[in-house]
C-alpha cells in the first residue's frame, strides 16, 4: 500500500479544502534573529563540506568516542560529537566557543571542495513556501547582505537590504550512510553535524524592527525560528532575551494571527527548560524533530519516561507519548495558544492536532511535509521507486505506556495515512519515502514544515 503511495498527490484522499491556505494566507512572513546595521538574523549562508574530509584536514584526531557536548570548546570536541552523530544517526547543532578555533575551521573548509548554500530557519521556510508556491506574498523580515540577496529568490520581499555588511557562516559538516571516522565511528545514515560561532543571530537585537515589518506588512501567517541561538550567551542575558521574545509572542498571537515557532537543536538543557516554560505555550503551532522532542522532554523531567533506555530515534510509541506529554504539559499555562505540532523523524512524521482547535488538514499537512522530505534528499522532482526505501513500521503500538492506549489498532487509509484520537488530540501519521542516496540533508526540517503550514488550514474563529 505504500508503495503506491510514492505515486499520489498530496490531495488524493486528504480533505477537499486542501489548497484553502493557498487562498487565505495571502501574506506570509517569516522571520527569526535580527541584529542591528551590519549583521544579521537566523539567515545566514551556509557552508557545506565533508564532515569527514574536513577533520582530515585539520589533523584531528579519530580515535575518539561519541560524545554528546553541549557545546563545542576545541577540535577534539567537535571530533566527539561528529562520532556522536554518526554512531546515532542524529542531526546536531552545537555553539562553537572558541572564535579563531572556528574561523580556522571555516578557513579550511574554503580549501576543500565546498559549496555556499542560503541559510537559517527563516530564510529556508521562506525560499521553501515561494517555491511551493509563487503566488504568495513573502516577506523576510531580517537585515540581509550582498551575498544572501543573491542567493534569495528576488520575489521574496526584503524590508533591510544591508549590502556591505558581513555575513554569518554556520558550518554544515554532511556525511553519507557507511562513512567512517576512526575504528569507532561509522554513520548509520546520511546525516549533518551544524556549528557556528554566530555573534549577531545569537543576540536578538532588533526585535522591535520586527515587529514594525509585521504591522506594516499586516501577514496572514507569521513563522518565528532561531531562538535555539541564544543558548550561547551568558545566563542573564539569555533569560532576559527571551523574556522580550515571549512578549512578542504574546502580542502577535493576541492579534489573532496565526504563529508557528520552528525549533532547532539545543545542547544547553538548562536553557532549553527555560525557553520551554517561557515562550513554547504560546504559538499556536509548532515544527520539531525527534533529537527535539527528546531534549524538551528530558529538559523539562517530563514523568514517565527512561531516559536512559529511549533510542535516539524513538519509534511511534515512544513518540505518541511524548507529544500527549508535550501538548498536554504546554495545555496548563493559562495563556496557552497550542493547538498544533508537526513532528518529523526519517521514518516517519506525525501532525497532531487539538480536536475542536483552529488547526485543520492534518492528513495533508503531513502527507505533504513527507513528499517535500523524499523529494528534497533525493534532489529530484519525480517519484522513482528505485530511489526510495520505506522505513516505517507497518503495525505499532499507540503507547509504550498507556496500556489501554496501547491495545488500540489503527489502519492507513488509501493515501497512506493512520489516524487515530486520544484525550482530545487528533493524530495524523505518514510513512516517509526514505531517499537511499541523499544528496543533501540540511534544510530538510525547515522545508518540511513549510511544506504542512502550506496545506493547513486556520479558522481564526476557533483558537483559544
Amino acid at each position: 500500500m505504500w508503495c503506491g503511495w510514492l505515486y499520489l498527490g498530496v490531495s488524493s484522499a486528504c480533505d477537499s479544502s486542501l489548497l484553502a491556505l493557498v487562498v487565505c494566507l495571502c501574506n506570509l512572513v517569516y522571520g527569526g534573529e535580527f541584529c542591528n546595521s551590519g549583521s544579521r538574523v537566523n539567515t545566514n549562508l551556509d557552508l557545506i563540506v565533508s564532515a569527514v574530509g574536513l577533520l582530515r584536514a585539520l589533523g584531528v584526531s579519530s580515535d575518539v568516542e561519541p560524545v554528546d557536548h553541549a557545546g563545542l570548546a576545541s577540535l577534539q570536541d567537535l571530533s566527539e560529537v561528529v562520532c556522536h552523530s554518526m554512531v546515532n544517526c542524529a542531526g546536531i547543532e552545537r555553539v562553537f566557543k572558541g572564535k579563531e578555533d572556528f574561523w580556522n575551521t571555516v578557513r579550511m573548509a574554503t580549501s576543500l571542495p565546498h559549496s555556499y548554500h542560503l541559510g537559517g530557519n527563516a530564510g529556508l521556510m521562506a525560499e521553501k513556501l515561494f517555491e511551493l508556491d509563487s503566488h504568495l506574498e513573502v516577506l523576510l523580515a531580517a537585515p540581509v547582505g550582498k551575498k544572501i540577496k543573491e542567493l534569495l529568490h528576488p520575489q521574496i520581499l526584503v524590508p533591510t537590504f544591508t549590502p556591505n555588511c558581513v555575513e554569518e557562516v554556520h558550518m554544515i559538516l554532511e556525511y553519507s550512510s557507511g562513512d567512517t571516522w576512526g575504528s569507532t565511528c561509522q554513520a548509520a545514515c546520511a546525516n549533518r553535524v551544524i556549528y557556528s560561532h554566530d555573534v549577531s543571530n545569537s543576540q536578538l537585537h532588533s526585535l522591535k524592527a520586527f515587529q514594525r515589518s509585521l504591522d506594516e506588512f499586516e501577514p496572514d501567517l507569521v513563522v518565528f525560528s532561531g531562538a535555539h541561538l541564544l543558548e550561547g550567551q551568558p545566563q542573564g542575558y539569555w533569560e532576559g532575551r527571551v523574556q522580550d521574545v515571549a512578549a512578542f509572542l504574546q502580542h502577535t498571537a493576541a492579534s489573532g494571527i496565526p504563529l508557528h515557532l520552528e525549533l532547532a537543536t539545543v545542547g544547553n538543557l538548562n536553557y532549553l527548560s527555560y525557553l520551554t516554560e517561557s515562550i513554547l505555550h504560546l504559538p499556536s503551532s509548532l515544527g520539531l524533530n525527534e533529537q527535539e522532542l527528546l531534549s524538551l522532554a528530558k529538559a523539562s523531567r517530563a514523568p514517565g519516561f527512561d531516559f536512559a533506555s529511549l533510542p535516539a530515534k524513538p519509534g511511534v510509541s515512544d513518540v505518541s507519548d511524548l507529544l500527549h506529554w508535550l501538548m498536554s504539559h504546554l495545555s496548563k499555562n493559562k495563556s496557552a495558544s497550542l493547538s498544533r505540532v508537526h513532528f518529523h523523524t526519517l521514518a516517519f512524521h506525525i501532525v497532531a492536532e487539538r480536536v475542536g482547535g483552529p488547526w485543520s488538514n492534518g492528513c495533508s499537512s503531513v502527507l505533504a511535509g513527507a513528499r517535500t522530505a523524499a523529494l528534497q534528499a533525493c534532489a529530484t522532482q519525480h517519484f522513482d521507486p528505485a530511489l526510495f526505501t520505506l522505513q516505517a513500521p507497518e503495525t505499532f503500538a499507540l503507547s509504550s505506556s498507556d496500556q489501554q492506549v496501547a491495545q488500540r489498532t489503527v489502519d492507513f487509509d488509501s493515501s497512506g495515512v493512520a489516524r487515530w484520537e486520544r484525550e482530545g488530540l487528533r493524530y495524523y501519521l505518514s510513512p516517509v519515502p526514505v531517499c537511499k542516496e541523499p544528496l543533501r540533508t540540511v534544510g530538510l526540517g525547515d522545508a518540511i514544515s513549510a511544506s504542512g503550514l502550506l496545506y493547513s488550514q486556520f479558522n481564526k474563529l476557533l483558537r483559544s
